[in-house]
């Protein structure tokens, strides 16, 4: 059924004004007769009606959004199905979305960037807590409301949010399937791999990038090639583009893009707070709850077919007769050893070559993710750096090592080239 101005939805709902149409559904303005106030109606469209999966991912927004509970998140007062539709009720917002003032003024300067982002900030830190991923942040699904001391900053559409209370079986969920909008996609989206609350952060991390400087990190019109600058393009800078910016926002920007997530920050309280430091802002309060960790579960094991069975059993089978020969080596070669100590033969001393003048040690440690504790000194750190006066650089100390002479030695031997294996950064690549 096709619903009109005048319908009457669920026995509840009057519908007045058509606010907007997507790829899905429609969302109206309705009038709730029960609470006698307005509110906004999603209805899906009917010929995906009878589609299980948007069913599901109606339902999805509907759960994630009750509980969550905040002042920055939608409300929602009902979901129900009318006539073999599913819809959603929730609170009727008046303003505009991110996307459409970003369209307006280009971009915004910092301390409205970081006002706006400190309450998207707050959200997503009870959604984490509460085990619940957007996946989906973006300038378009946060809605700018007037208030009256300040403007509220609301999250919409948790759709396709991955929530632990019903993500077993979904298929949005598994390996293997993208979810999500490509320019704002993390590193794991863009593999379709499995995310965490960490994917969040770097889309949030991305609309401070265009909020700051009116463009996006990332840009191509080919969804190929947008992944591949995802994955393996040089990250650019922020101050390369917002010139205006303080320097030490290129390593708050560094750490909330960091392709590993195991070296961004670990929360929205921390990634706020530390956009706070580097801008040079008053930090506003938002919640310091724990983020549950979570992963979808592991995909069921297929039985293996006779012929790979049958070729386990003989790679098995070969494992155990190889540790049975070296098992044998070593006790002939250990009664090889002690009949060599029984032997009466007399013990020829031989000189000892006289030992290489020391050489200093080279100590190659390979790059380790930075820890969570020390987000907060490494934007002190670069902050106290941008204040200090600069000062002419001093010539570099050469300290060469001095070697040992032993008197006694009358040969010296040419020392072993040194030789070293760098490892390449992990970039989670």
């Amino acid at each position: 059924m096709h619903p009109n101005k005048n319908t009457l939805v669920a026995g509840r709902y009057c519908l007045e004004r058509l606010l907007g149409a997507g790829g899905t559904g429609v969302v109206w303005l309705a009038f709730d007769r029960m609470l006698d106030c307005r509110c906004a109606l999603k209805l899906l469209d009917a010929e995906l009606a009878g589609d299980e999966g948007v069913q599901l991912r109606c339902l999805r927004e509907a759960r994630a959004a009750a509980q969550i509970r905040s002042p920055n998140v939608v409300d929602v007062f009902e979901w129900g199905i009318w006539e073999g539709t599913p819809f959603i009720a929730m609170e009727f917002l008046e303003g505009e979305d991110l996307d459409t003032r970003l369209a307006r003024e280009g971009r915004l300067d910092p301390l409205a960037t970081y006002e706006i982002v400190a309450q998207v900030a707050r959200a997503l830190s009870r959604a984490h807590a509460a085990g619940i991923v957007h996946r989906d942040i973006k300038p378009d699904n946060i809605f700018l409301v007037p208030g009256d001391e300040h403007e509220v900053a609301k999250v919409l559409d948790f759709g396709i949010a991955r929530c632990d209370a019903f993500a077993v079986g979904e298929k949005a969920t598994q390996t293997g399937y993208f979810v999500g909008t490509p320019a704002y996609a993390s590193p794991e989206q863009a593999r379709c791999q499995p995310v965490d609350f960490r994917s969040d952060l770097w889309s949030l991390a991305i609309v401070v990038f265009v909020c700051l400087t009116g463009r996006r990190p990332f840009e191509s019109e080919a969804l190929g090639e947008l992944m591949g600058m995802i994955l393996y393009e040089p990250i650019p800078k922020l101050s390369d583009h917002a010139p205006n910016l303080p320097k030490c926002v290129d390593a708050w920007w560094e750490r909330a893009a960091a392709r590993n997530p195991q070296e961004r920050f670990q929360s929205a309280k921390e990634l706020v707070d530390s956009l706070a430091l580097a801008l040079g802002k008053t930090a506003l309060p938002v919640p310091s709850l724990s983020p549950r960790a979570s992963e979808p579960p592991a995909p069921p094991r297929r039985p293996l077919p006779r012929k790979k069975k049958a070729l386990a059993l003989g790679a098995a089978g070969a494992a155990l007769l190889g540790i049975l020969l070296l098992g044998s080596a070593a006790f002939s070669s250990g009664a090889a050893a002690r009949a060599t100590a029984s032997d009466p033969t007399p013990f020829v001393e031989r000189p000892v070559d006289p030992p290489s003048p020391a050489e200093p040690a080279v100590v190659l440690s390979q790059e380790r993710p930075t820890p969570v504790h020390e987000s907060q000194s490494i934007i002190e750190t670069a902050v106290s750096k941008e204040r200090q006066p600069k000062s002419a650089p001093q010539p570099a100390k050469v300290v060469r090592p001095t070697p040992r002479h032993n008197k006694t030695q009358t040969e010296r031997r040419p020392l072993p080239a040194a030789t070293s294996t760098v490892a390449a950064p992990d970039y989670g690549i």
